[in-house]
């Protein structure tokens, strides 16, 4: 394999990492093949989705009993909004280190912000009385921060000896106002995915400097 993403559903990540992950890995990445990409899901339904796209599908709950170790050898993981599903921050972190193993040139982590400093995080979206929609949702137990991410990532390198792995943070989506749909009342119910009317009124502010929505980890192994 040269790309295993998990999480896959439609395949939508592997398909963005071939156009754009040039940026990061070099020019060889939009030569990679279909076929040699395998999108990682717990849920059967997406296999036909993937493979009409030419991808290989395998239908695995890396939170089983000895699934890490299935997990294959690629040249590239993705990761994006994946961590945040995990049963907590030990198994996020866990699997950090086995794709880092598991990754022979890098791993992309894609993480919705659930950071809380006042300036460019969701605090400052506290301070309106407004919130995040996926802070409060069943679906996200494991409220993966940077700080753990690359924690995570440097005692892998100790661990394993490897202390030429580099990581680059940035910005992914910029909130510029809360007229963003994914920014809501801060007592709205549990699971809301976007704004709407019935949630009550929202003011529409202008946000300098911008919130961060998601961030970008690249780590070349």
């Amino acid at each position: 394999m040269k790309v295993v993403d998990l999480g896959t559903k439609l395949g939508n990540s592997i398909g963005e990492f071939r156009k754009k992950g040039r940026m990061y890995y070099g020019d060889d990445i939009p030569r990679i093949k279909p076929a040699e990409c395998l999108g990682i899901d717990m849920q059967d339904k997406y296999e036909s989705d993937c493979t009409k796209r030419g991808y290989g599908f395998l239908k695995l709950d890396v939170t089983a009993e000895g699934a890490l170790e299935k997990l294959p050898e690629s040249d590239y993981y993705l990761a994006w909004d994946f961590l945040e599903h995990l049963p907590n921050k030990v198994w996020s972190t866990a699997l950090i280190k086995v794709m880092l193993h598991k990754a022979r040139k890098g791993v992309w982590l894609r993480m919705p912000s659930f950071e809380q400093d006042e300036r460019t995080g969701e605090a400052a979206l506290r301070k309106l009385g407004l919130r995040f929609a996926w802070t409060d949702w069943h679906g996200h137990p494991s409220h993966y921060l940077i700080e753990d991410a690359l924690q995570a990532i440097n005692e892998y390198k100790q661990e394993s000896g490897r202390g030429s792995i580099s990581t680059k943070v940035r910005a992914g989506k910029r909130i510029r106002a809360t007229d963003d749909p994914s920014v809501v009342p801060i007592d709205s119910p549990t699971d809301t995915v976007k704004y709407s009317p019935q949630l009550g009124h929202k003011p529409v502010v202008d946000l300098n400097p911008h919130v961060i929505g998601q961030w970008e980890v690249v780590i070349t192994v």
